[in-house]
């Protein structure tokens, strides 16, 4: 069976790219009087901008400025701007990668960047449990997750492991909700639970999909109906307020 997807195309990208709205890029691209010195250090303007890149992308989305990738011009207005330099001098920075590491592994001593590891992977799963008990979405647990990664100076990494985390995280808290909803369970309460997917016969509909209809408006003339639905479910012999309170607090 193929692995679910929990990212659209379009999620992931947005995910990956940094902010370029005027109000999101003063947010997390304002430079402080401590980027500002730690940017000075650098020799020519186009390391001092290329170095200046590096930490908003650490910041917002929070992964590392891959090599010859471009910025977008907005955003690299923003920084230049802020140094009075001519964002054009990044092109002389972009190509040289031994720069960049080397940047990279100072802002990382400097400012307490951490890369991800098997540690932190299974810190994070743990952490993120929880959370998965409340809801299922991917674009949820994966927005939550990358944000308590930047709140931890932890350098995001590419974003299929961050989806992989999630989904093991998902697919966890999915078993352990199911065993319980169903720990306690006599053979004869599981047989009629399994019957609840057979068809109701001349109605072409399971009887799970028949309990799970609409209510009925409280009339007198659907006291029948609503009487025979209840007499199904107690038929069944379960807690059914035992279940229900696991349910909600899962979802």
């Amino acid at each position: 069976m193929p692995r679910r997807e929990l990212l659209t195309e379009q999620q992931r990208l947005a995910f990956s790219s940094p902010v370029t709205d005027e109000r999101a890029m003063v947010r997390y691209y304002t430079l402080s009087a401590l980027d500002l010195a730690l940017i000075d250090r650098r020799r020519g303007d186009h390391n001092r901008l290329g170095f200046a890149m590096l930490l908003c992308y650490l910041r917002f989305p929070g992964r590392v400025l891959q090599e010859n990738e471009q910025p977008p011009a907005a955003l690299l207005q923003f920084v230049a701007d802020q140094l009075s330099l001519d964002p054009a001098t990044f092109s002389d920075y972009a190509q040289r990668d031994p720069t960049r590491r080397g940047h990279l592994t100072e802002i990382q001593a400097c400012q307490n960047y951490r890369p991800f590891s098997r540690m932190l992977y299974r810190e994070f799963a743990a952490w993120l449990l929880p959370t998965a008990f409340n809801t299922e979405k991917g674009p949820v647990l994966v927005a939550i997750l990358l944000e308590e990664m930047r709140a931890q100076h932890v350098i995001c990494p590419p974003l299929p492991v961050v989806e992989r985390l999630c989904g093991e995280v998902r697919a966890r808290a999915q078993r352990q909700l199911h065993r319980k909803i169903t720990e306690g369970l006599s053979n004869a309460q599981r047989e009629a639970l399994d019957k609840l997917l057979t068809i109701r016969p001349a109605s072409g509909q399971s009887w799970l999909a028949w309990l799970r209809q609409t209510a009925y408006a409280a009339t007198p003339g659907n006291f029948p109906k609503l009487i025979e639905r209840l007499q199904h479910v107690r038929a069944i012999g379960i807690d059914l307020e035992r279940a229900a309170c696991v349910h909600q607090n899962y979802w």
